[in-house]
């Protein structure tokens, strides 16, 4: 009977290193999305041995976690400007020795030079309250995790 627990156990910790090994040998250290990937990662399998509250708590987190880290807060003003404008197009000008200068968006719905400048401006705007949208997520991510991280694995 004792055997049969010791392979088992064993059986579990080779699958578990190995997982983890998969995870860990596809990025780099010095990656901080790819440790936030292996911390998400480790969270992900605990949430499926949790039938509780916890485990409803760890899907949440990595949920934001993947919000976060993707910058959906941070960018999703750009689809919202291009339902309404349409296409955008960086301009640039040729300043010689194979080199450009960034002259701005235009917009394919905009109808004259002034127009497009509102555009601009509008964009501009939407980009600072998504910004703070995206710095908002990402300090309520670690706050959720440090409020609940110790109570996790009990």
């Amino acid at each position: 009977m004792h055997i049969i627990v010791y392979i088992k156990s064993h059986y579990r910790r080779l699958c578990r290193a190995i997982a983890f090994g998969k995870k860990a040998y596809s990025g780099y250290d010095w990656d901080y999305s790819h440790s936030i990937d292996i911390f998400k990662f480790s969270l992900e399998r605990l949430s499926k041995n949790l039938d509780n509250n916890s485990a409803q708590r760890i899907n949440m987190v990595c949920k934001l976690m993947d919000k976060v880290q993707k910058g959906d807060y941070e960018y999703e003003h750009y689809e919202e400007m291009e339902k309404i404008y349409g296409q955008s197009e960086i301009k640039t000008k040729d300043i010689g020795n194979g080199m450009h200068e960034y002259i701005g968006l235009t917009w394919e719905k905009a109808i004259d030079e002034d127009h497009n400048n509102k555009i601009n401006n509008e964009l501009t705007e939407r980009h600072y309250v998504s910004y703070k949208k995206q710095k908002r997520a990402d300090v309520l991510m670690w706050k959720l995790i440090q409020h609940n991280i110790k109570n996790w694995w009990n």
